[in-house]
C-alpha cells in the first residue's frame, strides 16, 4: 500500500506550431505582433495554431505567394482531451475510480477505517443563494452596518462525501472532513485527463476562385495588449565637455515567445481608438494572461509602468511632444540596432531578440556622445514666502526665516541632440567623469537638433532671494460688468549669489497673474494664454545671465495687477 504524501503541479501544454517575425512595441502597453505559420491546407482550409488575442479591427491574414488570397476565416472554441499530473485530493480520488483503499478515519462511535473500491466522489451540495425579502438591494438606513435582520443568514458549510464500494457491493457516504489518511493498496494513479477550450482560427485559402492546394505560409500581424517597454538612459559625463549617453529598453513581454525576432521600439503617440476592444475573432471575453503592468488585469501595477501608460493617456500634450517631424532613416550606435522614421513615429530597432511569454529584457538600444553645458534654473510661480508661514511665524531667526523661504535653484545639464533621431521620454541617470551617480530625473522628449535640461540636485553654491512690495494701488482703476477693480503695482527683485569658483549660467523664469510694465535686461517677457477671458493676463518673464564667481546679480521686474474693489 501507498501512502498518499504529496501531489505535484499541473503539466503544460505543447506550445503552438508559430513563430513570431517581428514585434513593434508602443509604451501604452500596447504592439503590433506579426507571426508566421506553415500549415498544409485541407480543401483549401488552413488550421491556423491558435486564434490570436486582437484588437478589433486590427488583425490581418495574409499569404506571400502571388496568386492566393485569404477570403475568410473562421474562430471557434474546440475542446481538447489532454493528460495532466493532478494537483489536489479531488483530482486524485476522480483519476482513480475503482481502486482498492482503507480510509483512516477521526475516532467516532463507529468504524476507525474502512476498506473498499473507489466509487465517483460526489460533489459539493452548494446552497442556494439567499434572497432577502426586501428584493436585490436593502433599503437606505442611516447605519454605517445594516441591522442584523437585513444581513443574509450564514450559509451551511458545504459538504462532500467519497464513495466506496465494500466487497459484498454495499454503498458507503464517507464525509470528507472526517478522513485522515488515504492508503492504496496499489500505487495511485498520478494523471488525469481533463477537457480544455481552445480558441482555434481556421482561413480560407484560394487561387483565384478556387481552394488552394499543398502548403502555405500563413502571416497574422495584429495588435494586441501585453506588451511595452520603458525607457532609461544613463549619461555619463566626460571630461571634454562632452556626455556620453546610452538609452536602455527594458521589454516587459506578456504577449508571446520570442526566438531571434525583431523588435521595434517606438517613440510616439498612437491613436487606435478601438484598441481597448478586443477582438471577437479572438473568442474570448477578456485580455488574458497579463501581468500589473497591463492595468485592468491586475491592480496596483509598478509606478515607473503607470507613469509612461499615464504619459500615453494624455494624448493631447504628448502628442505635440513626441510626434517628430520624420527624418530620414540612419542607422545609430550599438550592435545589430538600427532606427528610422515611420511617418509620425520613430522606431528603435534590435535584433534577434530571444525572451519568453512572461519575461522581462533589458536590451541596449544606442549609446552616443552628446555636447552638454552645466546650467542653473530657477523658476518662481507661487508666492514662496506663504508655503513656510506656519513654520516661520514661529521662528524668532530673521537668517533662518530668509534661509527656510529662499527657492530652490536647481543644477541641471542642457544636452543637445546631435544624432539624427530623437530621444524619448524617459527616467534619466547622470553620472559624475568619476562615474558617480548624482541624480535622476525625467528627460523629455527631444527631437533632432534641441536641447534638454536634466536637472542633477539644488546647487549648494548657486543661490537665490527674492522679494517683493506693493509700490501703488490706484482705486477703481477698471469697471468690467458691473465690477469694479483696483490695479496694484508690485516691484521686485531676484538676487542671483555664485560662490562657485568659477562663473555659472542661470536661467530665471518669473509667472505672475497680472501683466509686466518693466523687466531688468538682459530680461524679456510675454503673455501666457492660459485663460483669455480673465482680467489679469497670465505673463511671464525670462532671463539667461551669467553670474561671475564669488559674485551676486540682481534681477528688477514690476508689473501690474487688478483686485477687487
Amino acid at each position: 500500500m501507498v501512502l498518499l504524501t504529496a501531489l505535484v503541479a499541473l503539466a503544460v501544454s505543447a506550445p503552438a506550431d508559430s513563430e513570431v517575425t517581428s514585434l513593434m512595441v508602443f509604451k501604452n502597453g500596447y504592439g503590433f505582433v506579426s507571426e508566421r505559420a506553415e500549415i498544409v491546407l485541407e480543401e483549401g482550409w488552413a488550421e491556423i495554431p491558435e486564434a490570436p488575442q486582437a484588437s478589433f479591427g486590427l488583425l490581418w491574414l495574409g499569404v506571400p505567394e502571388a496568386g492566393r488570397t485569404i477570403d475568410r476565416a473562421i474562430s471557434t472554441l474546440d475542446e481538447r482531451v489532454e493528460a495532466a499530473e493532478v494537483s489536489s485530493v479531488d483530482e486524485l480520488l476522480a483519476a482513480n475510480e475503482g481502486a482498492r483503499v482503507t480510509l483512516l478515519l477521526t475516532p467516532s462511535a463507529g468504524q476507525e477505517q474502512i476498506t473498499g473500491t473507489l466509487g465517483k466522489p460526489l460533489a459539493s451540495i452548494q446552497p442556494r443563494p439567499y434572497t432577502p425579502a426586501y428584493g436585490h438591494e436593502p433599503p437606505s438606513l442611516p447605519y454605517a452596518v445594516p441591522p442584523s435582520s437585513y444581513l443574509p443568514p450564514t450559509p451551511p458549510p458545504a459538504t462532500e462525501f467519497i464513495t466506496l464500494v465494500g466487497d459484498e457491493g454495499e454503498t458507503t457516504f464517507v464525509p470528507r472532513q472526517r478522513v485522515q489518511s488515504i492508503q492504496f493498496e496499489e500505487p495511485p494513479r498520478r494523471t488525469r485527463s481533463q477537457t480544455t477550450q481552445v480558441p482555434r482560427m481556421r482561413a480560407l485559402v484560394n487561387r483565384g476562385d478556387q481552394p488552394a492546394t499543398g502548403r502555405a505560409s500563413i502571416h497574422m500581424t495584429y495588435m494586441r495588449k501585453g506588451v511595452t517597454w520603458l525607457p532609461s538612459y544613463r549619461v555619463e559625463r566626460l571630461d571634454d565637455g562632452t556626455a556620453r549617453l546610452r538609452l536602455d529598453a527594458t521589454l516587459i513581454n506578456d504577449a508571446a515567445d520570442l526566438e531571434g525576432t525583431d523588435v521595434g521600439f517606438i517613440v510616439g503617440v498612437p491613436n487606435f481608438v478601438l484598441q481597448d476592444m478586443l477582438s471577437p475573432a479572438s473568442v474570448r471575453m477578456a485580455w488574458q494572461g497579463l501581468s500589473p503592468y497591463f492595468g485592468g488585469n491586475a491592480e496596483g501595477a509598478g509606478g515607473y509602468s503607470q507613469v509612461m501608460v499615464t504619459q500615453m493617456a494624455n494624448v493631447a500634450p504628448m502628442r505635440a511632444a513626441e510626434a517628430p517631424q520624420a527624418p530620414g532613416p540612419n542607422p545609430m550606435a550599438g550592435h545589430n540596432v538600427g532606427a528610422g522614421a515611420q511617418e509620425d513615429l520613430f522606431v528603435y530597432r534590435v535584433e534577434d531578440v530571444d525572451l519568453p511569454k512572461g519575461g522581462r529584457g533589458l536590451f541596449k538600444v544606442f549609446e552616443q556622445e552628446a555636447p552638454y553645458e552645466d546650467v542653473y534654473l530657477l523658476t518662481l510661480e507661487e508666492d514662496l514666502s506663504s508655503r513656510f508661514s506656519e513654520v516661520t511665524d514661529r521662528i524668532e531667526d530673521p537668517d533662518l526665516v530668509r534661509a527656510l523661504q529662499r527657492p530652490d535653484v536647481w543644477h541641471a545639464l542642457r544636452l543637445e541632440n546631435t544624432s539624427d533621431g530623437p530621444w524619448t521620454t524617459g527616467a534619466a541617470t547622470a553620472l559624475s567623469p568619476g562615474g558617480l551617480a548624482v541624480g535622476q530625473s525625467m528627460l523629455t522628449f527631444t527631437p533632432p537638433g534641441s536641447t534638454a535640461d536634466l536637472k542633477l540636485t539644488v546647487a549648494p553654491d548657486v543661490t537665490a532671494e527674492r522679494e517683493e512690495q506693493e509700490i501703488g494701488r490706484e482705486l477703481e482703476a477698471l469697471t468690467l460688468r458691473h465690477t469694479t477693480w483696483n490695479r496694484v503695482t508690485l516691484k521686485g527683485v531676484i538676487k542671483l549669489s555664485n560662490t562657485k569658483d568659477e562663473d555659472a549660467r542661470v536661467i530665471v523664469r518669473r509667472r505672475v497673474v497680472g501683466e509686466f510694465t518693466e523687466v531688468s535686461e538682459p530680461g524679456t517677457f510675454s503673455a501666457v494664454a492660459t485663460s483669455a477671458y480673465s482680467v489679469n493676463p497670465t505673463s511671464e518673464a525670462v532671463w539667461d545671465v551669467t553670474v561671475p564667481k564669488g559674485d551676486a546679480t540682481e534681477l528688477n521686474f514690476v508689473y501690474n495687477v487688478y483686485v477687487r474693489y
